[in-house]
């Protein structure tokens, strides 16, 4: 047997909604994002076999920024959440993050990142089903204030495929219209050459994280195996044989 590591493959994420109290508050919003220990959370939540990452798309992306110390990530600073809480006038509001038990990483992400949460004096409450009581439930923003999810082949395509997520009625914030991120996403579109895409992109990062639309977790790795005999098999996100044979 041979044994192939796939990595990235995917990406764990967190969706923050926009539309329902206290996640309403942007410095609740950033009190999350500072508490949060990615480290951690993708230890248990990927039995160790992950890359940290605060970008949505993978390092390899020719579009992925070229500074990214201007994002917030993996601080892990209970003391800087306590003060954003303070500072939102937060009172206790409960705080319900949603999660499937069907794919057990995202569940293990909940479970570590309200845990988290709570000890910075969050009062977070989670929300578990099957995946498609789960999906139902998101798609009404009445029901929740975090989603924890993945992203499959979004991170691996790049920035075209995310503008859905951020942009538009209907995308998973529940945010109002937001100009800075719409012309944002008009600009990317419009944009004639890579180096002003990447340039724009950036931009798109930049704001998804200042303004706490989603919360990256890191990226996952798959293993896959196959046969001795197998010859010139390369790891794809999916079992792919092309130009392979058994010896």
């Amino acid at each position: 047997i041979r044994v192939y590591d796939r990595i990235p493959a995917g990406a764990n994420v967190i969706a923050v909604n926009f539309a329902k109290p206290p996640t309403d508050n942007l410095p609740v919003r950033q009190a999350i994002q500072a508490v949060l220990n990615i480290d951690e959370i993708m230890s248990v939540a990927t039995d160790g076999f992950y890359k940290l990452n605060p970008c949505w798309i993978f390092a390899d992306n020719k579009f992925y920024p070229k500074d990214t110390s201007k994002l917030v990530y993996n601080m892990g600073d209970q003391d800087r959440a306590k003060a954003l809480l303070k500072q939102a006038g937060y009172k206790g509001e409960e705080i319900i993050m949603l999660t499937s038990a069907d794919i057990v990483g995202l569940k293990e992400a909940a479970v570590v990142a309200s845990e988290e949460m709570k000890a910075a004096g969050m009062n977070v409450r989670m929300d578990v089903f099957d995946w498609p009581g789960m999906t139902a439930r998101r798609t009404d923003p009445t029901t929740h204030n975090l989603f924890s999810s993945g992203y499959g082949i979004q991170p691996l395509l790049g920035p075209f495929e995310y503008r859905r997520f951020y942009s538009g009625a209907d995308n998973w914030s529940y945010s109002k219209p937001d100009a800075v991120m719409d012309q944002a996403w008009d600009r990317l579109f419009a944009a004639t050459n890579d180096d002003d895409r990447a340039r724009i992109y950036a931009e798109i990062e930049y704001r998804i994280n200042q303004q706490v639309y989603q919360l990256k977790l890191g990226d996952s790795g798959v293993k896959q195996a196959s046969t001795a005999a197998l010859q010139n098999f390369t790891p794809y996100d999916g079992v792919r044989l092309w130009d392979d044979w058994l010896a």
